[in-house]
């Protein structure tokens, strides 16, 4: 009987539900080293050669997180390996698994996924995305997006990259020790399209040419770059209908549209008018006209030197006949 009864004991508790275990603490846990008691440490072999009191003020989460830690402090390492081989590095801030893990510099702002994986001893860099500066080993960066930075290992410092993908031609790149920026694609700037309403700049606007484009009034107004009428002209338009003012080609030589006046200190002024219905002008023409001109400049210098001449010997004859007029009026 007495086996019976517990054998039932036993039914009865394997059919009852199971309650999920329940710990609470009241008031407030402290979590620190046995010798760094102004730092937290949670994850197996977390800050494991942690041992003196230089390391003070380090926030390591995460399986490993700060593992090779010595003396950095005032480091805040979030996920499995994050900081792993840090050992002097201050003032870091790692979140992410894997993130700065080689890294042994310190400022350095690391957020995602491996990021910044082989920075190294690289300073003061920020990094934000998955795998964002990968390849970058070196201080003074700033890396945004998802695999943005280099394909391979780039020991520059002091650069830009933003994109969503590993590439020499990222969507913006800088150099902050040069003053330098570029735009690999297109820029708008308060304009979307060529004749929309929008007035402001556009670089590339149609089949990704590198064209710039400076729209006013549902016109283009100025165009530079390779792929206007002709390959690297500068170009000023003054409305829509396809009218060119002028054009400045790669080689130096200009057209002009309208009237062309030219002062200078000798008071002479020299116009040139060319109307052509292409707006490009003759380029013979127009050098025909300045070389013309030229001639005409040397002609008239020769001219006004001629007549100084004569106003000396004029000046001299009127002397003369002052002289016979005096000796004259002088005789008995």
């Amino acid at each position: 009987m007495r086996y019976v009864i517990i054998l039932l004991f036993c039914w009865l508790i394997c059919r009852l539900p199971a309650q999920a275990p329940v710990s609470q603490i009241e008031g407030y846990l402290e979590v620190y080293h046995s010798i760094d008691t102004t730092s937290l440490y949670l994850g197996r072999d977390v800050a494991r050669n942690t041992n003196n009191s230089l390391n003070r003020s380090n926030t390591f989460v995460g399986t490993e997180a700060g593992n090779k830690n010595i003396s950095g402090h005032s480091n805040a390492f979030f996920g499995r390996n994050a900081g792993f081989f840090n050992e002097t590095g201050q003032r870091n801030t790692y979140l992410g698994m894997s993130a700065g893990s080689r890294n042994k510099g310190s400022d350095n702002v690391l957020i995602g996924y491996t990021t910044g994986l082989n920075t190294l001893e690289g300073d003061a860099n920020t990094f934000i995305g998955h795998r964002a500066g990968y390849f970058l080993a070196s201080s003074n960066n700033i890396v945004l997006g998802n695999d943005a930075g280099p394909p391979a290992l780039t020991l520059s410092s002091d650069r830009l990259y933003i994109d969503v993908e590993q590439s020499t031609t990222p969507l913006i790149y800088g150099e902050f020790n040069n003053d330098l920026i570029r735009i690999h694609g297109t820029l708008q700037l308060g304009a979307t399209n060529y004749f929309n309403g929008d007035d402001g700049l556009l670089k590339g606007p149609t089949n990704n040419s590198g064209d710039i484009f400076l729209v006013a009034n549902d016109a283009i107004i100025l165009e530079v770059g390779d792929n206007a009428s002709e390959s690297g002209n500068f170009e000023v338009w003054n409305n829509s209908e396809g009218d060119k003012l002028l054009t400045l080609d790669a080689d130096g030589d200009l057209w002009i549209k309208g009237t062309l006046t030219q002062g200078s200190t000798s008071n002479a002024r020299q116009n040139l008018e060319h109307h052509h219905s292409n707006a490009m002008g003759d380029k013979a023409m127009v050098q025909g006209l300045f070389k013309k001109i030229d001639i005409l400049m040397a002609l008239l210098e020769d001219q006004a030197e001629l007549i100084r001449e004569l106003e000396k010997k004029d000046q001299m004859l009127e002397e003369r006949l002052k002289g016979l007029e005096k000796s004259r009026s002088t005789d008995p």
